[in-house]
């Protein structure tokens, strides 16, 4: 797919890309069907970890503006490694999207496991299952897509989510590109956020498309 990765075959995603040649493929097929007939100017890729879907869009589907973010800054680090292994030219972010502009932290409970890092989020008791002394905190920083790009009107736009059960906050901070934009998503929700995340997307005018396991796919411009 023109691009290389960097990664670790202790990592269970890391090692099906190396045994298998890719990652999530069912959605990358998906998403193709209609990536041939829309010109997509922007690919958000939010929870990128170390970069197959920004690599993937920028390489191989050739999207020419792909941005990502990655909060935990052992990935994101892995992820620079990558984006400069490929000589690329996407635009990376060391912060997670939120619903405000401000710190916060993320957490994981295995150091050479942080593909499912997740946001301090007081509604989310994901936390409560895990040994509380085994648990590892880093400082992030928390910003709005609003707040970074707050003049994009009328672009097509492919975003990604993934972001282990913070989704509601990422998209309640996107909400104006949202209104503002043509947009195809594929969103992770877990069947505990998959209400708030519906409804929160049927109130913007998307309307539901497909789903793959957790992956759900929305639109608010492509007519089936």
């Amino acid at each position: 797919y023109n691009f290389k990765i960097n990664g670790s075959l202790s990592d269970s995603i890391e090692r099906e890309i190396f045994l298998t040649g890719f990652y999530d493929k069912d959605r990358f097929d998906y998403l193709n069907k209609f990536i041939r007939n829309y010109n997509f100017e922007y690919f958000f890729d939010i929870g990128s970890y170390i970069g197959f879907y920004s690599l993937y869009f920028s390489h191989f589907i050739k999207i020419p503006n792909v941005i990502s973010f990655e909060p935990n800054e052992i990935n994101f680090k892995r992820l620079k490694n990558n984006i400069v292994l490929n000589n690329s030219n996407i635009i990376s972010h060391n912060i997670a999207c939120s619903n405000f502009n401000g710190n916060g932290e993320v957490w994981f409970n295995d150091i050479n496991k942080t593909g499912g890092s997740s946001i301090i989020n007081p509604k989310d008791k994901e936390i409560l299952k895990y040994n509380s002394s085994k648990i590892i905190y880093r400082p992030i920083r928390l910003k709005t897509l609003d707040s970074m790009y707050e003049k994009m009107f009328n672009k097509n736009i492919l975003i990604k989510i993934d972001v282990e059960r913070y989704e509601i906050n990422v998209l309640e901070g996107s909400s104006k590109i949202l209104k503002n934009n043509n947009v195809l998503m594929q969103i992770e929700a877990m069947p505990e956020q998959k209400k708030i995340v519906f409804e929160f997307l049927y109130n913007y005018n998307f309307y539901h498309i497909s789903s793959i396991d957790n992956d759900h796919f929305f639109t608010n411009f492509i007519k089936l």
